[in-house]
């Protein structure tokens, strides 16, 4: 487990793992890939980061020590989350640093999360709870079902692929946005994201998974819900920076939105001062919809697969970010 970098100083390649990867993955990896030290990060001394070749997982404190060295190794980092905006990708650009995600692994458990909060409110499951708290039998309250209803997701990657053939179940109409117009399977419909407005009026239901991007910032701002059907259903499980909250809460209060369930918000967690907190038609969600039990043995065999490819290469391909385009 030794190598030399092109100089005199022979250092071990260290493969450094997040504290909250299972045991048994570590073992796996020590087992097949003897190239490497594998290593929590926690159990790493000062001496060691030099050599950290691969971070399996990202360890905050540790990669910012990582990326501040000037005798660093540093080659590739597999980020456990889907979006990559907490990580400074100019620098790693400059450093020449791979950077890999975990896109492909949120379909399941998103589409779950989003259905849940749409049967809060269509189903008065949320209403329901909050009366038997207070041991109240109300019995009429208004309910109504998914069949029949037009719903629209912006974004038809891998989770609004899942979450339209999870919704194709129960007699909906689909519509997506993307781009390019490409089509995917279970969609009723595609459409371009420049044909979203003439088309908004239409849709009972408006799902976001949209990225952070400088075009996503503020998407889903005053113009936009002037534009939407009176009494939409809103679900934002994509990021919470595509909405303006102000005008969000304002949207609820006169009945433009019916309900909103949001799983990401601008700033999180959640001030307590915050206004969302207030609305009693609007569902909050920790940012909880992308977790499960199941999370990292979705995102092993992608680590996997990158990791045998990278030793014999030197690069990735599953999950690639392209660092000029931040996804």
């Amino acid at each position: 487990m030794i190598t030399n970098y092109g100089g005199n100083k022979i250092v071990k390649k260290i493969l450094a793992v997040a504290k909250h990867i299972p045991l048994n993955q570590v073992t796996e990896l020590q087992k097949e890939f003897l190239n490497y030290q594998v290593s929590y990060a926690q159990d790493l001394e000062t001496a060691d980061y030099p050599s950290i070749e691969i971070m399996y997982g990202w360890s905050a404190s540790l990669g910012k020590k990582l990326l501040k060295l000037t005798d660093s190794h540093l080659k590739w980092i597999q980020a456990e989350s889907a979006g990559v905006n907490q990580f400074d990708q100019a620098l790693l650009a400059k450093k020449n640093i791979l950077l890999s995600n975990a896109s492909g692994i949120h379909g399941q458990q998103m589409s779950e999360s989003i259905l849940g909060m749409i049967f809060a409110y269509t189903r008065q499951i949320r209403q329901s709870i909050l009366n038997q708290e207070v041991a109240e039998w109300q019995h009429a309250l208004p309910t109504t079902d998914l069949a029949g209803k037009q719903i629209v997701i912006l974004g038809t990657g891998h989770i609004g692929q899942v979450l339209a053939k999870t919704l194709s179940v129960f007699d909906v109409t689909v519509t997506g946005v993307n781009r390019s117009g490409q089509n995917y399977d279970y969609f009723d419909s595609i459409i371009k994201h420049e044909e979203l407005p003439n088309k908004l009026s239409q849709f009972d239901i408006l799902i976001s998974l949209l990225p952070e991007t400088n075009e996503t910032l503020n998407f889903f701002n005053r113009e936009f819900f002037k534009m939407v059907k009176k009494g939409v259903i809103f679900i934002n499980a994509g990021r919470g920076s595509a909405v303006d909250e102000s005008v969000l809460i304002e949207a609820c209060q006169t009945g433009i939105v019916s309900f909103a369930g949001l799983d990401v918000v601008k700033h999180e967690p959640l001030p307590k001062t915050s206004d969302l907190w207030e609305q009693p038609n609007i569902l909050i969600i920790p940012h909880l919809a992308g977790s499960t039990d199941q999370y990292f043995n979705r995102l092993f065999p992608i680590f996997k697969e990158n990791l045998q490819l990278f030793e014999q290469t030197g690069d990735i391909i599953r999950n690639k970010i392209d660092l000029t385009k931040g996804y």
